[in-house]
């Protein structure tokens, strides 16, 4: 039996902590430091619900990563995963535009990326698009000064040039999936609260497999 759920994390650290959620949840996960090949022809994966590969891509240039990411998740979807979750650094770190494009063009053309990078637990929170860091937009963070992948933008749809969804309050997780739905192919969606995570994970649910949740922990 092949892994119903895929995890494609840009690092180790990243694969762990989304994988935990799942583990938590009562999936049956397997965690690989590799990528798709390794994961999948390793005995770990057998019999496994959910399984996270590590593309260690993090540190790449844009046009580098997006070839890993893409390449991975064509593997993952040729084994018949039915559901990718995208990890992403919850302070926008790395080639962040690349591989989400790379991982929505890999899935299939009618994906639908859906990005919440939030993380109430952690101090993470998205509001009107932007990253907040404990309160303070990610910009005015260290992951501002991080000497190899510094974070320049925290308007999140500013920096993927997409479409961006606020959060309303009382909504249902079907109206939310309908705004989702009508946005586009990129969207980014508002959450500050576990709740607003819980709605969004929801929505995200009714949307089926043709949309790609990406995220940090706290979305998985």
């Amino acid at each position: 039996m092949n892994p119903a759920i895929a995890i494609v994390a840009d690092d180790l650290t990243g694969s762990g902590d989304t994988a935990v959620q799942f583990v938590r949840a009562g999936w049956n996960t397997h965690l690989s430091i590799g990528g798709a090949d390794e994961a999948l022809s390793g005995p770990g994966a057998a019999g496994v619900e959910v399984l996270a590969v590590t593309t260690n891509s993090r540190a790449l240039a844009a046009a580098d990563a997006a070839e890993v990411i893409w390449q991975n998740v064509r593997r993952l979807r040729a084994a018949g995963v039915s559901r990718l979750y995208k990890k992403v650094d919850s302070t926008l770190r790395g080639a962040f535009k690349a591989e989400i494009d790379a991982a929505r063009e890999a899935w299939g053309p009618d994906t639908i990326a859906v990005i919440c990078p939030a993380f109430p637990a952690t101090g993470r929170t998205v509001e009107q698009g932007v990253l907040y860091v404990n309160g303070k937009p990610v910009t005015e963070t260290s992951a501002a000064t991080d000497p190899v992948t510094p974070v320049t933008e925290s308007h999140i749809p500013t920096l993927l040039a997409c479409a961006h969804v606020a959060a309303r309050d009382g909504e249902t997780p079907q109206a939310l999936a309908a705004r989702i739905r009508e946005a586009g192919h990129t969207v980014v969606v508002d959450a500050a609260t576990e709740d607003d995570l819980e709605r969004l994970a929801r929505a995200i649910g009714l949307l089926g497999e043709h949309a790609l949740p990406v995220g940090a922990g706290g979305l998985a």
